[in-house]
C-alpha cells in the first residue's frame, strides 16, 4: 500500500510523487530526487541515509531506496549492476562535524568502486538555487571519485591541492556541469581555466559564427584548488 514511500509512511514523505526508483534523464536528477526524499527523515533522526544511482537499460537513471546508517557513517552493500554513483545525506548539523563535505571514507569508497558521489549540502544548495534556474529537486553535489584518485595514501590533501593543474580543474568542472545541465553543456568546449587566489575559475566558450547575431551565454564554475569544493556556479544568458 505504501510502496511509494518505501513501505514507511511514518518516516518518509514524497510530496512530489517522485520517490526513489522513478526514472530520470540524468544521474544528477535521480540523486537529487532521492536526497530530497531522504533528507527530512535524515535530519529529523540525525542519521545518514543513502543508496545508489543505477543506469537503466533504456538509458534513464534511477535511485535505489535509501538505507539508514548512524550519526556519523553509512555502510552500503555492494553496488548493484549498472551503478554509476551513490548518494547520501549527513543528517542534522553537529558541532565538530563537517556535514557540508565528503568524508575521507566517502571519497575512498567512491574511488574503490569507481563511481561518482552525491552529497546533500545545505551551504552549496543555497548557492546553486540562488544562482542557477534549476528544478528544486536537484541537489548540489561534488563529483568525489575524480578527486579521490589524486588524494594521497596518507589520507591528507596533497601539498599542491587536489586540483593542482588546469587539466584536473577542467576535467572536474566538466563532470559537475554535465550532471547539472546534461551533455549539451559540452558544446561549450573548450573550457578555459584561470587560477586566482587558489580558486580555479573555469569558463565555457561561446560559439557564434562570424557576423551572426547570437544570443546566449556560457557556464562558469569556481573550484577550490586545495580541496575541490564548489565555490560558485552560474550560467550567463
Amino acid at each position: 500500500m505504501f510502496g511509494y514511500v518505501t513501505q514507511n509512511p511514518v518516516n518518509f514523505v514524497d510530496p512530489s510523487g517522485l520517490d526513489p526508483g522513478d526514472q530520470f534523464h540524468s544521474a544528477g536528477e535521480a540523486a537529487g530526487d532521492a536526497i530530497n526524499f531522504s533528507n527530512p527523515t535524515s535530519i529529523k533522526q540525525n542519521l545518514e541515509y543513502g543508496g545508489y544511482i543505477v543506469r537503466n537499460s533504456n538509458g534513464t537513471y534511477s535511485a535505489t531506496y535509501p538505507i539508514g546508517g548512524s550519526t556519523s557513517g553509512l555502510n552500503l552493500p555492494k553496488p548493484p549492476k549498472g551503478t554509476v554513483a551513490d548518494y547520501h545525506t549527513h543528517g542534522a548539523s553537529q558541532i565538530g562535524y563537517d556535514s557540508e563535505s565528503f568524508s575521507k571514507e566517502d571519497i575512498w569508497s567512491n574511488a574503490i568502486w569507481g563511481i561518482d558521489g552525491y552529497l546533500d549540502s545545505t551551504e552549496l544548495r543555497r548557492a546553486i538555487e540562488k544562482r542557477v534556474n534549476m528544478s528544486k529537486k536537484i541537489i548540489t553535489f561534488i563529483v568525489s571519485s575524480l578527486l579521490a584518485s589524486i588524494v594521497s595514501a596518507s589520507d591528507k590533501l596533497p601539498e599542491n591541492g587536489v586540483l593542482p593543474n588546469e587539466e584536473a580543474a577542467i576535467r572536474t568542472a566538466e563532470s559537475i556541469l554535465v550532471n547539472v545541465y546534461g551533455d549539451k553543456i559540452l558544446n561549450q568546449r573548450p573550457f578555459k581555466a584561470r587560477l586566482e587566489n587558489d580558486v580555479w575559475k573555469i569558463t565555457g566558450t561561446f560559439h557564434c559564427p562570424s557576423g551572426a547575431n547570437c544570443k546566449g551565454g556560457v557556464a562558469t564554475i569556481e573550484l577550490n584548488k586545495r580541496d575541490g569544493k564548489v565555490k560558485n556556479l552560474v550560467h550567463n544568458k
